[in-house]
Order: C-alpha cells, then structure tokens, then sequence
C-alpha cells in the first residue's frame, strides 16, 4: 500500500513542497484514509498484467481522437444516457450482506449527483456555480441478465475471506473472481460490474476503480461495503454515497481534481482548477493552493461526503466522450427498461396503447387503444433477447381486449401490436 509517507516523498521529488503547495497536503497527512485505491491498484495490475498499460493508453488515445475531430462540437446533449449497473455483495459476516434498501440508496445518490438534483448542491460556493453541470447521464439496477432473465441487479456470494488484501494474489482484485472468493464479471459492454466487499480495512482505502481499457472481468468499480449507499452500515464521514460517485467518475475516465501531481499537473479538464494535492474533511472557504480557489466541492476530490457536491460541465462533457467512444455498448445496452424513471411501470402508456397490470403478476393483461384498431392486424409478444413467444391475430374494430398469457417465465417483455398502417409496441414485466 502507498502510506502517505510515501505520497510525501512523491511531493518532495516533484517539488511541490519546494513551491510552497502545502495546504492539501497537510490536510491529507493528518487523516487515516487514502479513500481512494485507484493509482495503488493500477500499478499493481502493471505489474501482474504488464499488456494492461497498452491497452489503457490506447483506450486514452481513442477519446482524444474522438474529441479531436468533434472540436467545437463538444458539449453535455440533452439526451439521457441510462447504465445498467449490477452490484456484486460478497460478504462473509452477516453485517457484510447489504440490504437491498442500502444499495438502492447508492442507485439514488449516483442519480442525484450525474444529474446535479442533490439537495446539498446548494451548499457550492457562489464562485463554481457557473461551471456545475447536471452530466445527463443515469444509473439503473439491471434487470436482465446476461441471459435475458430476470434479475433484480443484485448478486449475493458468500465467502469464505475476511477481507480481500492487496497482498493477495490477485491483489484487491481477486473480489472479481469466484477463483480468489469474489463473484465473476458480467459482461462490461452491457454492464457497469460494482463489488461491495470487505476490502482491508488497514490499508485505508474506501473504494477503486480502473480507467478504461483494463481487461474485461476486471473492469468496474470496488467498494467497501461501510461505504455504499447512504443508509445500513455506513459511516461517517463517508456515509452519503459520495466515494461510489467518485469511483464511477474514473471507470467513466475522470482523474483526481489535482491531477495526481502539483500545480504543474493537470487532470485534463479544462474548467477544473490546479491544486497541489487533495483535500480532507470539509476546507476553508478561501482554500487556495494554486494561485486560484481550490475546487474542494469537486466529487473527484477526497473531501468528506457531506462537502462534495458537483462535478463540472467539463466533466461530464469528458465522461460522455467515454461513453460514446471506448464504452460506446454501454449506451444502448438493452438492460434497463423500467427503472430508467422514463415510464411508470404500474400503468405503462406509450404510443396510444395502454397495458395493466404492470408488472403483470398472473396470466391476464389488459390492452386498450387510444383508437379503435381500423384494420386486422397481429398482436405479438417478444422476450428480452427479441425471442418470439406468443402471437394472436387481432381482428379490425378491436379497441379493448383482454389477454390469457401462456405460462412465461418472470422477465421483461415486449409487446407489439401490428396494423397495415400502424405498428405500437410496449414494455412490461412478469413478475409472479
């Protein structure tokens, strides 16, 4: 584990000392926790995966062509891009065991802060609030699996280890392997992979995640699980949520505020400003390291939870440019379909078609057409994976009808309806 004795001997050889850039720094040597295991992680799979660096870099290189020829063009859109996240709960004590009110507290806070509805962002200094963005992006609990089934996004393993160590074989990252006592990836192009673990409660670390490019079954983000959500087992000072933001932050590509260096180093982002290192705890005010205010509300900062509270319009315009890029599949990965907050699954109405109940929890649903149906047309129903599993011809005139189901097994389901001059589908879940 990088102690901070180390950090500060990092400091001295880049001389940031020697320019007098020591309010960070001092803050953060005082404090237990390094809160963030990202660099300490990356360099230990260098090591067990030296290819890992390439491929890093060429996914770095992938989005600087992209924003390159998109210069000028480069903003946060209006459209909503949703991510299928599925939370791995490997636990050995019961207190370990999440409730699945606890990790859907994490899902809301992930929410709020990408989409700037928290409530505490009224705590931002008058100075930033031109440059805080809502990024437009948001986060779901997937509800298919890789298979097309139903799943509830949550996945509970047993383990037999106390904790996973950085000195284990596969270093932190053997949560990630049901060979090392974790639980295995689901595919990162359709999936966001979240494991919440007892991670060494000695080596300070509350959470890590990689950049892109890493290897597949490794990529997504760790938690400790006394710091997921925002209500359960969590505790002070990060007991709002905000390290899983922080984390999501670089799966998404986003580096520390202060660059991982000084006030010569840069995180890339051009409205975030330079500072000597990061902060703890909730700093002065006037906090200037720089020559400039220090952006201490910044979620890629270590500041405690109830002091971070913004990401920049820079940042979410480079978190989108990862996602249209080297992330490309997470975007239209057909994974969320109700909890994108778009429809309201008790009474989904789209396109002038009505379906209820749902979720449908028997074998009878009930359609109704906004208009009487002109011609004959064909009611069809398709699984999650575009599977066709019932169809019924429907004769002209039909406007209301009642369906007897076959016996389909719970899941998400698409239902369409097919006229010579319309064609409506919609979206509903079987839930026995």
């Amino acid at each position: 584990m990088k102690t901070w004795t180390n950090f500060l001997r990092s400091a001295l050889s880049l001389g940031l000392i020697a320019s007098g850039s020591l309010v960070a720094l001092a803050q953060s040597a005082t404090h237990d926790h390094q809160r963030c295991g990202q660099q300490h992680a990356l360099e230990q799979l260098y090591e067990r995966s030296p290819e890992t660096r390439a491929s890093v870099q060429a996914a770095e290189q992938a989005v600087q062509d992209y924003v390159r020829q998109n210069a000028g063009n480069l903003r946060v859109q209006e459209d909503i891009i949703y991510i299928p996240v599925v939370v791995h709960v490997v636990w050995k004590s019961a207190i370990q065991n999440l409730s699945d009110a606890q990790i859907q507290s994490q899902i809301d806070v992930l929410n709020e802060d990408y989409a700037m509805t928290n409530l505490d962002r009224a705590s931002l200094r008058s100075s930033f609030n031109s440059i805080a963005a809502n990024t437009q992006i948001q986060f779901c609990l997937a509800e298919t699996d890789p298979d097309g089934n139903f799943t509830t996004g949550i996945i509970r393993k047993q383990t037999g280890k106390a904790s996973f160590n950085d000195t284990d074989t596969a270093g932190w990252d053997g949560v990630k392997e049901s060979a090392y006592g974790g639980s295995d990836a689901w595919p990162r192009s359709q999936y966001l992979n979240m494991w919440v673990c007892n991670l060494d409660p000695t080596s300070g670390v509350l959470g890590y995640a990689y950049p892109p490019g890493v290897a597949g079954a490794l990529d997504g983000v760790v938690m400790n699980y006394r710091y997921f959500g925002r209500e359960g087992v969590v505790i002070p000072p990060y007991n709002l949520g905000r390290t899983t933001t922080h984390e999501v932050g670089h799966w998404l590509g986003l580096r520390h505020i202060w660059g991982d260096g000084g006030c010569g180093v840069d995180d890339g982002i051009s409205d975030t400003p330079t500072a000597s290192g990061p902060y703890f705890g909730c700093p002065s005010p006037t906090a200037t390291t720089c020559g400039s205010l220090d952006l201490w509300e910044n979620y890629m900062d270590y500041t405690d939870d109830r002091c971070m509270v913004m990401f920049t319009e820079g940042q979410g315009v480079a978190m989108r440019n990862v996602l249209n890029t080297v992330r490309s599949s997470i975007p239209v990965s057909p994974k969320c379909y109700f909890n994108t907050g778009v429809e309201e699954p008790a009474l989904a109405v789209g396109n002038g078609l009505q379906l209820f109940p749902n979720p449908v929890t028997g074998n009878v649903i009930q359609l109704v057409l906004e208009q009487a149906a002109a011609t004959e047309g064909m009611l069809q129903i398709f699984d999650a994976t575009g599977r066709q599993v019932w169809s019924q011809v429907q004769p002209a005139g039909w406007q209301q009808v009642s369906l007897l189901l076959p016996e389909l097994p719970n899941g998400f389901y698409l239902l369409q309806w097919s006229g010579m001059n319309s064609e409506i589908t919609q979206r509903f879940v079987i839930s026995k």
